[in-house]
């Protein structure tokens, strides 16, 4: 008799068991291909979400320092215009005090918009020296103001936010001018009577 058709002889079975294992094994392949695929394309999505978020922030503060540059370019030009309107304020002491009142309030409302835009004076009669923000035109002797402290303010600085836009020029005190000689020769008639 021959085969019957449907019906798999033992040998055929043995050959469909191996087929179908080796389908089954292709096809667990074939997903832990794309398993991969798939991990490497959230990789690859995650970075391109890293860049865009690093360039967002990038442009955002480079466009800051270019507001801030430009800001501070306007205010450098307006830093002659601040100090002829002090001057002006002062010299017209004398004269109508109404006039007077009137250009202190467009000042005070000028220097209320600068500061507004992140603008700071610097220099104050009293305090510590410091060469970050000031430069010493002079020093002289004070029995007012202790040595190394602003005597008194030739020309305000300012600066805006970290960046500045003009020093301060001050005078720095010297102390009461009592020195002692080794400190005005550096120390060294200490340094003998020491030795």
């Amino acid at each position: 008799m021959g085969k019957e058709i449907g019906k798999k002889q033992p040998e055929e079975k043995a050959i469909s068991a191996k087929e179908s294992g080796d389908l089954r094994s292709a096809t667990e392949m074939e997903v832990d291909c794309l398993r991969a695929r798939v991990a490497e394309l959230e990789e690859s999505l995650l970075r391109a979400r890293a860049d865009q978020d690093n360039w967002r922030k990038r442009m955002e503060r480079e466009r800051e320092e270019l507001v801030e540059r430009a800001c501070g370019s306007l205010v450098e030009e307006l830093l002659p215009v601040l100090d002829h309107f002090q001057l002006g304020l002062k010299a017209a002491e004398d004269a109508d005090q109404k006039v007077v009142r009137g250009f202190t309030m467009i000042f005070d409302q000028l220097w209320q918009l600068l500061a507004r835009r992140g603008v700071e004076a610097l220099g104050t009669v009293g305090e510590a020296f410091d060469p970050h923000w000031a430069e010493a035109i002079a020093s002289v002797p004070s029995a007012e103001m202790a040595r190394d402290h602003v005597l008194q303010i030739i020309r305000k600085g300012y600066r805006l936010g970290r960046r500045l836009l003009r020093p301060a020029s001050v005078i720095v005190s010297e102390g009461d001018g009592t020195n002692s000689a080794d400190e005005k020769n550096g120390g060294t008639d200490s340094e003998e009577a020491i030795r």
